[in-house]
């Protein structure tokens, strides 16, 4: 019976994954964070969507939540911009796909974008072996390093977006800003364009969020559009998901894991959990060789000592307290991210916080950077190599706009690069 229903999981997730299909968009909206008040809840847009041709989820059926990820927009201009209203390229609109990695909700998804085509799995073989014999002519975009040979793209950057594990309107397509930026041939970036031909692969995650009060689900939503989830359920996610894409595209240990607010949490929690006994229960997981985490949250404790409303917050999604520190990146030691992260190898992580980011202070980002930098209290320097940058902008405006976190991006593909010479 078991083998039955996990081959009838299978061929839902199949059809839901549409694998070499175009990606239904993960529709930006107007957003705010977690924090600031709407007077106006999200509109239905189901029929929207499915007029859109807006994958649903085929394990089971009902109205489409308004809020779902795969929820098409009403107009169609807003699938084809940015968050900044700026408009995608035709090429990132045409490449993005998106994939499934969970059964049981529909936010379990990331997008993944490729800017070189050899990279996909969904080609057929001999597909593969035409554009590998294309590639040894040196003829793909972006695919020749600065010495004048030919460069096999390798590293593959992850992206988790913020939210404050809640906000429906912040999904993978908060990634689209400053993607547009990564790929775009024509950058006047210096930094962007030495890394370009050496990304194989972009990806940016979803991940089952808890409730919001201004965006509220009645009896009429399936189970598996339901937001509802608790911590560590987030963090499982961020985890099988990685598991996912690193199974299916077998780029192990050579990725960038980047996270925005929350989303910072989650990477640097996944750096050091990934090889732990809970990890290793849903797959082998590599962890990332190098961490960029921007505007994050590392020491919720703290925060709440700082900012009393954020209590609120937190307990809407980690509601047990025993669990605060435990989420809490900043309050691991130096030892513990050598033992859990490093294990022998070297690695990176770069801190980057706005002082002018209105939500999260400065202090966290220090607070963070701390655990990696008191050397003389330890006989042994780390193996993780650290560095704290200031980025200018507020909270939202650091991924709506994408300047900034494209910048770091670039900084983190580098300095990983660096690693492996």
């Amino acid at each position: 019976m078991q083998k039955i229903l996990r081959y009838m999981q299978d061929q839902a997730l199949q059809y839901s994954s549409d694998r070499c299909g175009s990606a239904a968009d993960l529709s930006p909206r107007g957003n705010q964070e977690p924090q600031q008040r709407k007077s106006k809840l999200l509109h239905d847009t189901s029929a929207d969507a499915r007029a859109a041709g807006s994958d649903v989820n085929p394990f089971a059926q009902g109205v489409a939540d308004s809020s779902s990820p795969y929820t098409a927009a009403a107009s169609g201009a807003v699938n084809d911009c940015d968050y900044d209203g700026r408009p995608l390229s035709q090429t990132l609109r045409n490449g993005m796909q998106k994939v499934q990695y969970g059964y049981d909700n529909i936010w379990q998804s990331y997008e993944v974008y490729l800017p070189h085509p050899t990279s996909d799995p969904c080609l057929s073989k001999k597909q593969q072996q035409q554009q590998e014999k294309a590639n040894d002519s040196g003829s793909y975009q972006n695919g020749w390093s600065g010495l004048g040979h030919r460069v096999k793209p390798k590293y593959w950057v992850v992206y988790i977006h913020g939210g404050y594990f809640r906000d429906p309107t912040v999904t993978s397509a908060s990634f689209h800003p400053a993607l547009s930026q990564l790929v775009n041939p024509s950058t006047e970036s210096t930094a962007i364009r030495q890394v370009q031909s050496h990304v194989a692969g972009y990806a940016s995650i979803n991940y089952r969020l808890a409730p919001h009060d201004k965006y509220p689900q009645d009896e009429s939503v399936p189970a598996y559009e339901r937001r509802e989830a608790q911590w560590p359920q987030m963090m499982d996610d961020v985890l099988n998901a990685l598991r996912h894409l690193q199974e299916r595209y077998g780029f192990g240990e050579d990725y960038l894991l980047v996270g925005h607010s929350v989303g910072a949490t989650l990477a640097m929690l996944a750096a050091l959990k990934a090889h732990d006994d809970e990890a290793a229960a849903i797959g082998t997981i590599q962890a990332p060789s190098a961490v960029a985490a921007l505007c994050g949250i590392y020491d919720f404790e703290a925060l709440h000592r700082k900012f009393t409303g954020y209590d609120y917050l937190t307990r809407n999604a980690i509601p047990d307290e025993t669990d605060w520190v435990k989420a809490s990146p900043a309050r691991y030691s130096r030892e513990g991210y050598d033992k859990l992260w490093a294990r022998g190898s070297a690695k990176w992580v770069l801190l980057a916080q706005s002082k002018n980011d209105g939500l999260v202070d400065f202090g966290q980002a220090e607070e963070m950077f701390k655990v990696f930098e008191e050397e003389h209290k330890h006989e042994h320097e780390s193996l993780i190599l650290s560095d704290l940058i200031e980025i200018k902008g507020k909270h939202d405006e650091i991924w709506k706009q994408g300047d900034e976190l494209a910048r770091v991006v670039a900084m983190g593909i580098g300095e990983m690069m660096s690693l492996k010479q």
